[in-house]
């Protein structure tokens, strides 16, 4: 045991070395820090991860609750955030670096995780070759495939476009120890049973999201195993009769899986019970109450699954397929190396393995292939729910398996014949164009010529190794009988070629996945921050809750919260420890973004957001007192010529106060439900802001008091000279202020549905309005008693129709200020 250990160990840590080695490299050609001011801080990564990695250094530090946090949003229980997001022994690193330097930090995150990743695929491939197939020749002799391999899976094009994602790759590094686990066992090894339960354990732990996937498709390779009659034994040297393996046995070892399975789940019972019902109530459950929250008021963010042909996938298995579109329209990412798609097609035409396995892994891929084809079992592989962006999150599964049969098929280079590689190239060339002719947008005709030339590279390559290894085979076997025709010279320069031909073919598969690297990053990081952006945001961030600290440290017993104008991100409040309204997760209360939207705030379909264009009411009644903004910047309402509202005062250049505001503590988390009762009659936000008001002071204030609002035309737009399908309206309406002081908008929409429109003022346009981009609380400016304006409504969507009629109203901030 002891002898297949340390060879194990030490191609599964050249293996992780080679590829940290060539992410640093790769690095570096793209200036991404620490090698210049680029970094991998783009879609979630910016809006949530290192947020959570600033709350995770919070929470050991004693800064924040483990449990709770008033900081996320109106406050949240934070085990889901826990269970999701922060379980990685990789985030320890974050304890001991100061959040300003977190943007360098991620880099070596996802070094770490690629370099696990390679390392554990290292020590799988390394037990398929010593304990599973029998392979003539030992660990070292194939540690150069298996060392190949590895890499190519940690730069397969799953991960690279899911780097980011970074809680995801957990589980995925677990994947190999899980399956070693699940080898043993079926094949009845010593401590097969245990390896399996406790890896299987830490994988629900690390990601329980993505370790679902992996135990989902794996409870489908046990299937397939018992109907394929491949219970222990696989390369064909060593094959058994069916009647050595009966149908009853391979049933009582699927049963032996089942067992050991649910027996790892009930021993994590203390993190998974929890982590459901922290799930209750979030973005992730779409019952009860949820529902109608979703349909009747919260659009939708949700990637909508669709039925796709597998012919339409094809494409993705070839270098630079990546999609700008990926997120919400893209197809599965498979690419594992278009180099390597030639041996994994040869591994079905090998002649030294097994026919039943490769029936078995046949079936295997489509079976997968199925899953991405066929909607519903789609949904079904990512729990039952319509995933929030990446349509296929456990494509991975499947460059994996097709990275398995190129080191089966590399470790049995006898049953390779120089017919198997041209028919192969065959088939891969007709891939190609069959994906050249399905006319992917994603892919240019430069990426297909270079594709083809990977190819072409790859056949002539295994064709020429093919021809003199086999001469080689010859040479040896005919010392063995005593033919010395082949001299030593000859044999030497055999060697040598085989050599360089390995080297070449390593070459052009560096060249592959690092070419594929470069182009998912720059279709991803497009909108990326920069080191220097990330650095000046968040000392100007902490520069100004420094000076509120000053300002207000003599205040004892206040609650109140701060908002950000100019956030960095949604998350600002739980990064830099202060209560807050604003959060983005994906475990976030859809009760608190309903309760949000209700009083005016606009909800994107992931989130509600904080802005200055609601009334001073909505900061009383939520108890924001402080508000952050950026240099010289005065506010982001249509009258913003640096005056403040009647009830600001400036603290400082880039601080303004509420000077009249109630304690935060009448709204929190806890309490959402039943405030969300009070206001459930309430017709606009206005009159929710006033019955929250009432009951949280004991008075019947009048707090708004409603414009005379005259509809005077309605009609079609100039360019539009009839009634058609395409023809937009405009509605014109007079409006009278009631009172002095800021005039507000609001309109309601048709349920949940988004709609296209414009809101202009005397001709200048306020806003869009009707979509997740904006459905809100419009602040039109300040108006005296009797002023009038024109506000325009203008439809670009074809309905012909407005969803409601505006709602236009005074705010008498005066009876704010009266407690």
């Amino acid at each position: 045991m002891e002898s297949r250990i340390k060879p194990t160990i030490i191609t599964a840590l050249i293996a992780a070395f080679s590829a940290a080695l060539l992410f640093l490299m790769l690095c570096f050609v793209l200036h991404i820090t620490p090698f210049g001011d680029k970094t991998f801080l783009y879609e979630d990564m910016k809006q949530q991860y290192v947020d959570f990695f600033a709350y995770y250094s919070n929470v050991w530090h004693g800064k924040d609750g483990f449990f709770y946090s008033k900081n996320c949003g109106l406050g949240a229980d934070m085990l889901g955030i826990w269970a999701y997001y922060l379980t990685s022994p990789f985030l320890f690193m974050f304890v001991f670096i100061p959040d300003v330097y977190y943007a360098t930090a991620v880099t070596f995150l996802i070094m770490l995780k690629i370099a696990a990743a390679t390392g554990t695929t290292s020590v799988f491939f390394s037990y398929v070759q010593q304990s599973f197939f029998y392979l003539k020749k030992n660990a070292l002799d194939k540690s150069g495939s298996n060392i190949l391999v590895s890499v190519a899976f940690a730069f397969s094009g799953w991960m690279i476009a899911n780097m980011t994602n970074i809680m995801w790759l957990d589980a995925v590094i677990m994947m190999p120890v899980v399956l070693i686990g699940f080898f043993k066992m079926m094949r009845g090894e010593k401590k097969g049973s245990v390896v399996y339960i406790v890896s299987v354990m830490f994988m629900v732990v690390m990601n329980y999201y993505i370790a679902a996937m992996i135990m989902m498709f794996l409870g489908v390779f046990a299937v397939l195993m018992v109907l394929f009659g491949t219970g222990e034994l696989i390369c064909s040297e060593n094959a058994v009769t069916d009647s050595d393996l009966s149908f009853g046995t391979r049933a009582a070892k699927f049963l032996k899986f089942i067992a050991a399975t649910l027996g790892s789940l009930v021993l994590d019972a203390w993190f998974l019970v929890p982590t459901v019902r922290s799930l209750m109530g979030s973005n992730k459950d779409h019952l009860g109450d949820n529902a109608g929250a979703l349909d009747g008021y919260l659009p939708s963010s949700e990637a909508v699954g669709k039925f796709i042909s597998p012919f339409s996938v094809i494409p993705k298995l070839f270098s630079m397929s990546y999609d700008s579109l990926e997120i919400m329209e893209g197809m599965p990412n498979i690419y594992f190396g278009a180099v390597l798609i030639i041996p994994c097609i040869i591994f079905f035409l090998n002649e030294k393995i097994n026919k039943k396995i490769k029936q078995l892994m046949g079936a295997f891929l489509f079976v997968i292939m199925m899953f991405f084809s066929i909607k519903p079992l789609n949904t079904l592989a990512h729990g039952g729910t319509e995933a929030y962006g990446y349509l296929y999150r456990y494509s991975f599964i499947f460059s994996f398996v097709c990275l398995m049969l190129v080191y089966l098929c590399l470790a049995n280079i006898d049953g390779i014949k120089t017919k198997s590689v041209l028919m192969s190239g065959a088939i891969a060339f007709a891939l190609a164009i069959v994906g050249f002719l399905s006319k992917p947008g994603f892919m240019s005709l430069k990426a297909w010529i270079v594709n083809v030339f990977i190819l072409i590279f790859a056949v002539a390559i295994l064709v020429i190794y093919v021809q003199f290894h086999d001469g080689d085979k010859a040479g040896t076997e005919a010392k063995k009988v005593g033919d010395d025709t082949c001299n030593n010279a000859t044999c030497i320069s055999s060697k040598i070629l085989m050599g360089m031909l390995t080297v070449v073919f390593v070459l052009v598969i560096i060249t592959d996945i690092s070419m594929n690297f470069i182009s998912i990053y720059r279709n991803s990081s497009m909108n990326a921050e920069t080191v220097s952006g990330y650095m000046a945001k968040c000392r100007e961030t902490e520069e100004r809750l420094e000076a509120i600290n000053q300002l207000t440290k003599e205040e004892t017993g206040v609650a109140y919260r701060i908002e950000s104008l100019s956030p960095r991100t949604p998350n600002d409040a739980l990064h830099y420890g202060y209560p807050g309204t604003t959060t983005y997760n994906s475990l976030l209360k859809i009760q608190n973004r309903l309760f949000m939207y209700k009083l005016g705030f606009n909800d994107n379909g992931l989130y509600t957001s904080y802005d200055d264009n609601n009334t001073e009411c909505a900061d009383a009644i939520l108890g924001i007192k402080y508000i952050l903004k950026s240099d010289g910047r005065q506010g982001q309402n249509i009258n913003d010529v640096g005056i403040l509202k009647e009830g600001q005062t400036t603290l400082s250049k880039c601080v303004t106060e509420n000077l009249n505001v109630l304690s935060a503590e009448y709204i929190s988390d806890e309490k959402i439900p039943a405030l969300l009762e009070l206001i459930k009659d309430a017709q606009n936000p206005f009159e929710a802001q006033e019955i929250l008001w009432n009951e949280f002071t004991g008075r019947e204030d009048t707090i708004f008091e409603a414009a005379e609002c005259e509809r005077i035309e309605a009609g079609f737009k100039e360019n539009s000279a009839e009634d058609t399908e395409d023809s937009g309206m405009i509605v014109r309406y007079k409006v009278r202020s009631a009172a002095d002081g800021e005039l507000y908008f609001y309109m309601n929409r048709d349920k949940s549905e988004e709609r296209s429109l414009a809101v202009y003022v005397n001709d200048v346009l306020v806003s869009g309005y009707g979509n997740a981009s904006c459905q809100k609380v419009l602040n039109l400016g300040y108006y005296s008693e009797g002023e009038e304006l024109e506000l325009i409504i203008e439809e670009y969507d074809g309905f012909r129709s407005l969803p409601s009629e505006p709602v236009v109203v005074t705010e008498l901030a005066e009876k704010l200020r009266v407690r």
